[in-house]
């Protein structure tokens, strides 16, 4: 059945009091904020529905776990009566009865683990969270004019594309870093272990040098081995380090801070390119009483249109 919502009015019902408070029915209500409106009472609507079949099921399967509960005691009974030999066709009856009901539950029982509201209650509860968010002093939202569906795209196409930019995404994350790089971090990490012994004050006033100490309680300080092995061995160390570096390292796939931070960039870019034109078809769809699954991590700008 195709959603009955207005284009030209959108309206908050009381039953909607919960999620919908009075400042956020009026923010939507301003100019040019309309289309958002209608599509997070859209999502609103589908998660109300799905939670209204849910709630019917459940009432479904209560009433009829009770009768099967009925109809044991009844088999029961029958299989042990006081006073009077027990009715083979009473029993035939109940048993065929139970064996009704136990497959009516079964049905009902695959029906409701068929119905989950996680995703739509995910993607709506993040929807009302960036408007609230704006409302709050976060950052403000630029709300966009109504846009077409690019000619060709399909919902199958658009959530290939997704797929494979998040599929992207994970890939820059998975890179390597260059061995540069790695050999910078290197260097710093010796230069800060090494401890020198300490002559300055051998030079400057005749005192006998000494060793660097480190803490091991409040009051408590040991010459630091560790440091002093650093700062004599530092050019070995580093060496091997460096050996170990050009074993392990992947240059041909490697990615800098920098090359990262643009790829990653570029590609949230072209993904939420993507989800708007998603959420487009799927708006349509909808409109139309089409029922099709929704991405439970869709991003919520994308739903409702907005920037």
């Amino acid at each position: 059945m195709p959603l009955t919502i207005s284009p030209d009015t959108v309206t908050f019902p009381a039953y909607q009091a919960r999620l919908f408070d009075s400042r956020l029915a009026e923010y939507l209500r301003e100019p040019g904020r309309e289309a958002a409106a209608r599509r997070l009472r859209c999502e609103f609507q589908l998660l109300s529905d799905r939670e209204a079949a849910a709630h019917v099921l459940e009432q479904q399967i209560f009433a009829a776990d009770l009768r099967l509960s009925s109809l044991y005691a009844d088999e029961s009974a029958a299989r042990t009566p006081i006073g009077r030999k027990p009715d083979p066709q009473t029993i035939k009856r109940i048993e065929n009865e139970i064996a009704a009901m136990r497959d009516e539950v079964s049905r009902l029982r695959a029906r409701r683990s068929s119905i989950s509201t996680r995703s739509l209650e995910l993607r709506f509860n993040a929807c009302r969270t960036l408007v609230i968010r704006s409302l709050s002093g976060g950052a403000r939202l630029k709300f966009l004019p109504p846009a077409s569906i690019p000619r060709g795209a399909t919902l199958d196409t658009v959530r290939e594309k997704i797929a494979q930019l998040q599929a992207d995404l994970k890939a820059v994350d998975d890179a390597p870093y260059p061995a540069g790089f790695v050999r910078e971090k290197a260097a710093r990490f010796i230069e800060q272990l090494a401890r020198p012994i300490n002559v300055r004050d051998a030079i400057e006033n005749g005192e006998e040098p000494y060793l660097p100490l480190m803490a091991l309680s409040e009051h408590i300080t040991a010459p630091d081995a560790l440091g002093i092995l650093v700062w004599a061995l530092g050019p070995r160390i580093m060496e091997l380090v460096n050996k170990e570096i050009a074993e392990c390292s992947d240059e041909k796939h490697a990615l800098s801070p920098e090359q990262r931070v643009a790829r990653t960039a570029k590609i949230k870019t072209d993904l939420l390119a993507a989800e708007r034109v998603e959420a487009l078809i799927e708006w349509e769809a909808l409109q139309e009483g089409a029922n099709l699954p929704l991405r439970a991590e869709a991003d919520p700008r994308a739903i409702i249109g907005v920037e």
